[in-house]
């Protein structure tokens, strides 16, 4: 592993109590596609947090923000996390209030791309991206319009997001 790797996986364990309670946060709140509201306003705050502008808006409730690398003429990474939850109201899980549930695990994606954020806004890392990552939170993950995925496609040549059952 070299000096960037073990400085990335360092930042990642020095923060990841928090990025665990963003996990959870949104695990408490779960919200339904495009009413994803609170999640996006969380996303679009750390973004803010790290000096990252944030477009919102996207496809209703949808948002991204770009990072960029020193070698800012590599490619563009996406990392992805998907904020709705499913419309459970009989899951134990579920909101009071929105009858919804993230059994899709979308918390813990969102979680994940937070902490990707806490490990490549670090200035040293930073200096040695050959490239760029824009991060989108995307909305109603299983209704969203084709062209906003058509969309993420294009703007990150690589892309990153997951899906976890639970």
């Amino acid at each position: 592993m070299d000096k960037i790797e073990q400085k990335i996986m360092d930042l990642i364990e020095r923060h990841k109590d928090e990025i665990i309670a963003i996990g959870r946060d949104i695990w408490n709140e779960p919200e339904l596609g495009y009413k994803e509201y609170q999640t996006a306003g969380k996303f679009c705050r750390h973004l803010k947090n790290f000096g990252i502008e944030a477009e919102t808006g996207l496809a209703i409730t949808g948002a991204k923000g770009y990072l960029k690398g020193a070698g800012a003429s590599g490619p563009t990474v996406a990392l992805i996390g998907e904020m709705d939850a499913l419309p459970m109201a009989d899951s134990p899980y579920a909101g009071r209030e929105t009858g919804a549930a993230h059994c899709c695990g979308h918390n813990a994606q969102m979680a994940g791309m937070m902490g990707a954020l806490y490990a490549l806004c670090d200035a040293r890392v930073q200096e040695a991206m050959d490239g760029n990552v824009v991060f989108f939170a995307v909305p109603a993950e299983e209704f969203v319009e084709m062209e906003f995925k058509h969309g993420l496609m294009e703007e990150g040549k690589i892309a990153f997001g997951g899906e976890n059952q639970s």
